[in-house]
């Protein structure tokens, strides 16, 4: 009987504590269920959730970042889509390729010459080096030049690349250096460096008020037309004949002592003079004046505004250069 008891008490035990077994397996269950449903944590200290929250703020970032790219690339498409559709001939466009070839205009847009002038040129087809057409190239077709006066004032040679940007040719307002008509090879060969090394130059687009007093400046000269000589070509001179040749040297001659000098053209007498053009990058030079006498006189200073010199040219053409204390050079 007693062994009966024992045997039932043992069998309660064992129920009891089964029963209390499985409650805490089902309270451990539900934890995990609730920690699943949650923030289930990967091992790295850190819950998925935050996880997403910092990968949705990264997300945001880069968008936003993407559409500031985004912004500056239709700004930039924009631009250049407005310089595509720019008049290359009006003067506005003019105007910008004038200042960005001649960085001096920017501040004023009048440089040193408050009456110059601006003369807009097609030179498609003409020769570079005019003086020894046989031996130099031709402008290829879209090539432009913008001539100031007096000379002075500038020259700009360039070709339009659609996209903002134009090609500068270091062209030769004149040229001085023999060689250019006495040898053929330097000729050839400078006219061909001068076009195959071009200067890519950004249109100036900055100060507006600037640019407008360039553009007032500009005239339209049409496709400009040269006077060719043929230096140094034998067969070009027997075409032509010696005797006609000697007949139009003698006729230019004539012309360049019979004209008359103007505030148009007094600089180019000078420059002529100096066998260069004028050094504006060292010097300031005066506005000409005519005399009483019919000859016309301008000085020039240093870039500190101390007096350089000064030169006077007579109603004949003839310059006369003085030393800053007034003695003949």
């Amino acid at each position: 009987m007693k062994f009966r008891y024992l045997g039932a008490g043992l069998l309660a035990s064992t129920l009891l504590l089964t029963a209390c077994g499985q409650g805490d397996k089902s309270e451990d269950t539900k934890s995990e269920s609730k920690s699943d449903s949650g923030s289930k944590s990967d091992g790295s200290g850190f819950s998925n959730s935050s996880k997403k929250e910092d990968n949705s703020s990264n997300s945001s970032s880069e968008s936003k970042s993407e559409n500031h790219s985004d912004s500056d690339s239709e700004k930039e498409n924009s631009k250049s889509s407005s310089s595509e559709n720019e008049d290359t001939n009006s003067p506005q466009y003019l105007a910008k390729v004038w200042a960005a070839a001649l960085p001096a205009y920017r501040d004023t847009g009048r440089g040193q010459f408050d009456d110059m002038k601006i003369t807009h040129y097609d030179v498609s087809g003409n020769v570079l080096n005019p003086y020894n057409a046989d031996n130099s190239i031709k402008f290829p077709e879209g090539t432009q030049m913008l001539s100031g006066s007096p000379t002075a004032a500038g020259l700009v040679t360039y070709s339009n690349n659609g996209d903002g940007t134009i090609n500068v040719y270091n062209v030769p307002s004149h040229f001085h250096d023999p060689r250019w008509l006495e040898s053929n090879s330097f000729s050839q060969s400078e006219s061909e460096r001068i076009m195959n090394n071009p200067k890519v130059v950004k249109l100036y687009d900055g100060n507006q008020s600037a640019l407008d007093a360039i553009a007032s400046k500009i005239e339209e000269g049409g496709h400009n037309s040269q006077d060719i000589v043929y230096h140094n070509s034998e067969e070009s001179q027997a075409d032509r004949g010696d005797s006609d040749s000697s007949s139009d040297d003698s006729s230019s001659d004539d012309s360049s002592s019979s004209e008359e000098v103007t505030r148009e053209n007094v600089i180019d007498k000078v420059e002529e003079y100096e066998g260069h053009n004028l050094d504006t990058s060292k010097y300031t030079y005066k506005e000409p004046e005519q005399k009483g006498d019919g000859s016309w006189g301008f000085s020039f200073d240093d870039k500190e505004g101390n007096l350089a010199g000064s030169y006077i040219v007579d109603p004949d053409g003839h310059v006369t250069e003085y030393d800053a204390d007034g003695n003949e050079v």
